[in-house]
This record gives structure tokens, sequence and C-alpha cells, in this order.
């Protein structure tokens, strides 16, 4: 998984733990989303995250708050909830058009397709449901 990726999976892991919607998005968003620059993103992500990043920044910060904390402190829940998406929206598109990595390999018949070492495929993989 490329570095860029990893960054936007450990926010959706962020965005899915215990917590209320806002606490996880800026949560998610401060840890690590908060210092990515547009420059680093494929063309086709830059205007949805910029967008995102203007939504997530709007407000002055009190106290010791950061302006991020600011503005989730007055979003509903839905508003919230739709940032959150935003951002799982942004993972699955960076995944699906730049795809990076190693590819899954394809269990066929109880072996791994293209496998030198023969040897037999765990019994989960090689039961079929009747």
């Amino acid at each position: 998984m490329s570095h860029l990726a990893e960054r936007f999976h450990l926010a959706v892991v962020d965005l899915v733990a215990d917590g209320s919607v806002k606490t996880r998005l800026a949560r998610a968003w401060c840890r690590h989303l908060h210092d990515l620059e547009d420059e680093v993103l494929p063309d086709e992500l830059r205007a949805p995250f910029s967008d995102l990043r203007e939504s997530l920044c709007q407000h002055r910060p009190i106290g010791g708050e950061t302006p991020v904390e600011a503005t989730v402190r007055k979003l509903s829940v839905c508003e919230a909830e739709h940032h959150a998406a935003s951002i799982v929206t942004l993972l699955l598109r960076l995944l699906r058009e730049h795809p990076a990595g190693e590819k899954f390999k394809v269990v066929t018949g109880g072996q791994a397709a293209g496998a030198t070492v023969h040897e037999p495929a765990p019994a989960f993989l090689a039961e079929r449901s009747r």
C-alpha cells in the first residue's frame, strides 16, 4: 500500500473506532490527513480533498483547540457523517484509480495459482459448500 493510501487507511480506522462521529472525524483528520499537501494527491482527488479541508477548517479555535476541533464542534451529526464518508470515498477512489502493491493470489482447486510448492490448501479453503 502506498504511503498516501496508508494515511487514508489509518484515518478510516480511526473513523470506525469507538466514540462519537465528531470525535472520530476530528481524530482521523488531525492524526492522519491534516498535513497532506494537495500536490501529493492524484489530480482527480485534489479538488475533493481541498474541499474537505476547507469544510473542516472554517472556524477559529477557542483556547487550545485546533481549527478542525472548533469546526467539528459546530457541525451537526449529519454533517460530520458526511465528512467522514468523504474520507472513506477518497480512500476508495485512491485505491481504485491508483492500485499499488502485490496482487492477490487466487486459490483454485486447493492450490495457489502459480505456486511452486505443492502443499495442500487449508481445509477451510479446500472444502466446498454443497
